[in-house]
């Protein structure tokens, strides 16, 4: 799942999020579900590391992740 579905699927159920575009590691990005402890943890990919279409896929959803 690509970030772009992940947030159109939040935006269609009306729930607030906020991204956090922190490109440290891995070039990861966080999304955090707005009065829930959950988080989305994405990563850019390219073409050569999937074989698909470069973009920001899911890694992880968690609950109660910190990132420092």
């Amino acid at each position: 799942m690509t970030k772009h579905e992940f947030r159109a699927a939040l935006d269609d159920a009306h729930v607030g999020y906020s991204i956090e575009e922190l490109y440290l590691i891995d070039h990861q990005s966080v999304i955090r579900v707005a009065g829930t402890a959950v988080t989305a943890m994405f990563s850019r990919f390219d073409e050569k590391d999937l074989g698909v279409r470069p973009g920001d896929y899911l890694l992880s959803v968690s609950k109660n992740f910190e990132i420092p």
